[in-house]
């Protein structure tokens, strides 16, 4: 027989048990430093394995446990971090905190259920997850987590780290099985219909945290949360119902594949810079114009008394005035730069962009339009110039050099996807700048990211949309 040379015994790891806890009561078991047990397991539980069976083997080999009860602390699913466009993001440095169950510390049990930002009850206790914040200031992100959690373990259960049985020994409840059949039903749900995605029209910001829960709501619509859970996950602050409008694919273009996602990009990029300029532009032209003179109508009666502070990485807060002075700290009225936002993504940018800045689009148009030239979307006039002379004419007018050889169905889609964003965007707008002019700190504004896409099903392109209902408080 041969002897383990660490404290610990086949059946010391629970079922369901974090990595955490188990990580910490190897430590604690064989009186090791942080770092020692790295060294020794060759583990680091913050960090997703690269190869998750070969490496949870290895580590019920080393620690003499069953590999099913091992894989049990690890379920990726749960993180709801494989969605596609719709994944969870981790957090930040202010979401590196513990939760935890109070009924389960006493047993000195931690899950990875706990672990879960989604979840809001324990599963087991069907008692509100406690969120421990660290004692202190840690050096290392696994050292933040280990020493938060052994600081729980310590004012809760009294033997530790001598521990009980956990409540999933006996066997996994119908809760926390439901749980996970949710999460693995979502998390193959989501990717499939954000597979069909061929555009967003604005995934700007969507890996960040903040868009986590309007994702985790949008999530709930494609794969419904059952009954037997609905009190254990966290809710969403808002509902979302979904609008499609359905188009015929006219061309052929515009497969989910890595070929047609690049051409609708190159598409729509260059239709959203030249059709406000051209001489004949389409029918959202007309509704942008409409949003911005009611902005400008709103910026008559302005009240607030906010004042811009811009962040060395150009970020923009805005932040009360103090005192009867504070609007001459001001620069610039909040309503002005939004129109400019507006202007710039989808107006006339050349009116608001700098001199430079708007030199360097007009290259980028002409690189663009011979892209889209390329994908068959247009017919440039500089490819039938007679000469240099005539040539170079052409290509230095983008406005004037195209000639649009798409279907109307096609041309369709564009008009109606540019107006559904920029309803998005103004909505959006019209939120933060009414919290401007409120008692209350200024919200954050985030550009709605991931509200409008273009799908592809079958024989047909679809626009849809993500609409934010009623308030689900």
């Amino acid at each position: 027989m041969t002897y383990l040379e660490f404290n610990w015994w086949s059946g010391c790891a629970r079922a369901y048990e974090s990595g955490f806890s188990i990580f910490l009561r190897f430590c604690e078991l064989n009186h090791l430093s942080i770092r020692r047990a790295q060294e020794v397991l060759a583990f680091n539980p913050h960090r997703p394995f690269s190869s998750p069976d070969t490496e949870i083997d290895r580590l019920a080999a080393l620690l003499g446990e069953s590999s099913s009860r091992l894989r049990t602390a690890f379920y990726p699913d749960l993180s709801l971090s494989s969605c596609g466009s719709y994944s969870l993001n981790p957090g930040g440095r202010d979401e590196r905190v513990i939760r935890f169950c109070p009924e389960c510390a006493r047993l000195g049990y931690h899950s990875m259920f706990h672990e879960v930002a989604w979840l809001v009850m324990c599963p087991f206790h069907g008692v509100p997850l406690q969120v421990a914040q660290p004692p202190r200031y840690y050096g290392t992100i696994l050292e933040h987590y280990i020493r938060t959690l052994q600081y729980v373990m310590k004012i809760h259960c009294a033997g530790w780290p001598l521990v009980q049985r956990g409540p999933a020994d006996d066997g996994l409840g119908s809760v926390p099985a439901s749980i996970l059949d949710w999460a693995s039903r979502s998390t193959k749900s989501s990717a499939e219909f954000s597979d069909k995605d061929i555009l967003l029209l604005n995934s700007r910001g969507l890996s960040d945290s903040s868009f986590n829960l309007h994702k985790l709501g949008q999530i709930y619509v494609i794969e419904p949360v059952p009954e037997e859970i609905k009190m254990y996950v966290k809710s969403v602050d808002v509902n979302w119902r979904i609008e499609y409008r359905r188009f015929d694919r006219g061309g052929g273009y515009f497969y989910p594949d890595v070929e047609g996602r690049r051409a609708i990009s190159v598409l729509f990029d260059f239709y959203m810079k030249t059709q406000p300029l051209s001489h004949n532009p389409p029918p959202y032209v007309e509704y942008l114009n409409s949003l911005i003179e009611a902005l400008r109508t709103k910026q008559i009666a302005c009240r607030c008394d906010c004042f811009d502070v811009v962040e060395t990485t150009g970020e923009v807060l805005w932040r009360k005035v103090i005192g009867v002075h504070g609007q001459s700290y001001r620069r610039r009225c909040p309503y002005e730069m939004t129109l400019d936002e507006l202007e710039a993504r989808w107006g006339r940018w050349t009116e608001v962009w700098a001199k430079r800045l708007a030199d360097q689009e007009f290259g980028r148009l002409i690189v663009l339009s011979q892209s889209a030239r390329d994908f068959g979307f247009v017919r440039l006039a500089s490819d039938d110039a007679t000469c240099s002379d005539e040539y170079f004419q052409h290509l230095h007018s983008p406005f004037d050099n195209y000639t649009w050889t798409l279907e109307p169905s096609e041309l369709d889609l564009l008009n109606a996807a540019a107006k559904w964003q920029i309803e998005a965007e103004f909505d959006s707008m019209t939120v933060w700048l009414d919290s401007l002019n409120s008692d209350r700190e200024p919200l954050e504004y985030a550009h709605p990211a991931g509200f409008v896409r273009i799908q592809s099903d079958g024989d047909e392109l679809v626009l849809m949309r993500w609409v934010r209902d009623v308030d689900a408080s």
